[in-house]
């Protein structure tokens, strides 16, 4: 897929790595959303969250579905500075009346996008970027 956003082209290793992170931050975005709807007072941003995880969506689809997903993926788990920004984005939070872990969205949403797939190998690749993702946030 060649994507142009503001004269630069995006495909292979790029638009993987560029996908996963606003990936990441859709995730983190759309659970300090949810999170309005704790406490006594709550506020109801369903819309917004729904908009953010369209988003979570669309980002985790297009990384997968790119025919540089594999090799990009098993380079990008070996990057400890890519798996610590990471990890900064989707590193449970402790709020006044609940916890958000924006892991289990992000983790969730690149599942379902694996498993849409028919490639083996993208499954596989997929399991174990989020395991590796997975011990990089529990070091945080």
């Amino acid at each position: 897929m060649n994507l142009s956003v503001n004269n630069v082209s995006f495909n292979g290793k790029k638009e993987v790595l560029y996908g996963i992170k606003n990936a990441a931050k859709s995730a983190y975005n759309a659970e300090i959303t949810r999170s309005y709807a704790f406490g006594p007072r709550p506020e109801h941003r369903e819309g917004m969250v729904e908009k953010f995880m369209g988003k979570l969506a669309a980002y985790t689809d297009m990384a997968v579905h790119d025919d540089a997903f594999v090799s990009t993926i098993k380079e990008a788990g070996e990057n400890k500075t890519l798996m610590a920004e990471l990890g900064k984005n989707l590193v449970p939070v402790r709020k006044n009346y609940g916890e958000i872990s924006p892991i289990n969205v992000f983790k969730k949403a690149m599942t379902e996008a694996a498993e849409n797939t028919s490639d083996n190998s993208i499954k596989s690749a997929c399991q174990e970027f989020l395991g590796k993702l997975n011990c990089a946030i529990s070091k945080l």
